[in-house]
């Protein structure tokens, strides 16, 4: 079985990371933070959108699948979120 580590984990979300906050210009990324999940035992990357006074969580598995967000999230958010997350996926060896 294949593990990838932790560092290459950080690293993969590092680059998601920087490339949603410079390609979602109608967000701002107010937080950003590598989280545990002990169900799972694995690395999440959590960020928050802000628009004006509202604000989305969404957590990232490594790979880019989200797996949890915001019951208010908007779905264009969602939907553009998906879309770089392809760009990535090309641009990354993973």
């Amino acid at each position: 079985m294949n593990t990838i580590s932790d560092e290459s984990k950080e690293e993969y979300f590092r680059v998601l990371y920087e490339y949603l906050d410079s390609e979602i210009t109608n967000f701002a990324i107010t937080s950003n933070e590598v989280l545990y999940d002990e169900d799972g035992d694995d690395l999440l990357l959590g960020l928050v959108f802000n628009r004006g006074t509202s604000d989305y969580g969404v957590c990232f598995e490594y790979g880019g699948v989200i797996k949890a967000y915001s019951s208010n999230t908007p779905k264009h958010l969602l939907v553009d979120i998906s879309n770089l997350i392809i760009s990535v996926l090309a641009l990354t060896d993973i």
